[in-house]
């Protein structure tokens, strides 16, 4: 089983990814754009149920449109919460479980209490103009009509909408097959082999890959129609238990853009010396590195060319 890290970057362009409670995008201490690691989470497991996978931890609504009891979600899958068993069936039918963890307590059962294999670090934008970060936000008013056709009156209803110009959220992530295995051990006992824990990890990790392609540009809604995903660095290392600590690379991977209006593309360069110095000196330790980019030709990047030439197995996908 190998240790997985990656960088995976969301363009937004006309659009939001992350507000905080007041209306507008999350701001750090230095006003940087930031986006919480639960956004992508949950985007990845609106993706997981789109495609058919069964998604424990999200919004269970009923005909009637109110949101079901654990007990009414756990009896559409024909899992009876009372049941003693209750927290291994659910471990094995839920890939949101095994990648991110729950903590999850039908009444009279066993609880199941996992932290998941699958950590994302909050997201900042790494968007740089003139050589200065680049955090350009503005509040639309809305204003909505309705007429009473009892009252023949006219009501107005009026709201703002938060629109960020440009920015590019770079998040680090890791899955950690150690935490994965122990995780199922812990839970499922003598009900499963290490050849079997080893097959569901290959199996949910090529899920999730999968997901960090589309999961942000398959969301709808207005203001995420604006956000894509955009560049996705996958790092497979040698086993279980080699390290690369990406994660400290946040402030050191900027991202800048020049249009090139004649032959209607945008050039899109990533700064990522760091990175490649950080791959150069754990070369030894790394099996793959993967690397999507958009299949469209509206975009040129470029500052990723020197990754081909660490010795390293390079795996490119378009998405």
């Amino acid at each position: 089983m190998n240790k997985v890290f990656g960088l995976s970057y969301i363009r937004v362009e006309n659009g939001s990814w992350n507000n905080s409670f007041d209306g507008i995008p999350r701001i750090d201490f230095d006003g940087t754009f930031f986006a919480t690691d639960k956004a992508r989470k949950y985007s990845i497991r609106q993706d997981l149920l789109n495609s058919g996978q069964k998604v424990l931890i999200r919004k269970h609504k009923a005909e009637d449109g109110k949101y079901k009891s654990l007990s009414n979600i756990l009896a559409t899958y024909n899992i009876d919460a009372k049941a003693k068993d209750s927290n291994k069936k659910i471990i094995k039918d839920f890939i949101d479980v095994r990648l991110f963890g729950a903590i999850v307590n039908p009444k009279d059962a066993n609880v199941l209490t996992t932290s998941g294999p699958v950590q994302f670090l909050y997201a900042k934008n790494q968007l740089t103009k003139e050589g200065y970060k680049s955090n350009e936000f503005e509040l639309i008013d809305i204003t909505s009509y309705k007429t009473s056709s009892e009252t023949n009156e006219t009501q107005t209803t009026i709201g703002k909408q938060c629109r960020i110009d440009k920015a590019y959220y770079m998040y680090p992530f890791i899955v950690n097959p150690n935490v994965y295995k122990n995780n199922l051990e812990e839970v499922l006992g003598n009900d499963i082999s290490e050849k079997e824990i080893k097959d569901m990890y290959i199996s949910d990790i090529k899920i999730l890959k999968d997901s960090l392609k589309y999961d942000v540009s398959e969301l709808n809604s207005c203001t995420k129609m604006g956000c894509t995903n955009f560049l996705n660095i996958i790092v497979t290392m040698k086993d279980e238990n080699s390290n690369i600590n990406l994660s400290a690379l946040q402030d050191n991977i900027f991202v800048s853009e020049e249009e090139d209006v004649v032959n209607s593309k945008i050039n899109v360069k990533i700064n990522a010396q760091n990175l490649i110095t950080m791959l150069e000196n754990k070369k030894e330790l790394i099996k793959t590195i993967e690397i999507h980019t958009p299949a469209t030709s509206r975009f040129m990047i470029t500052g990723l060319e020197a990754l081909k030439n660490l010795g390293i197995e390079i795996i490119e996908e378009r998405i």
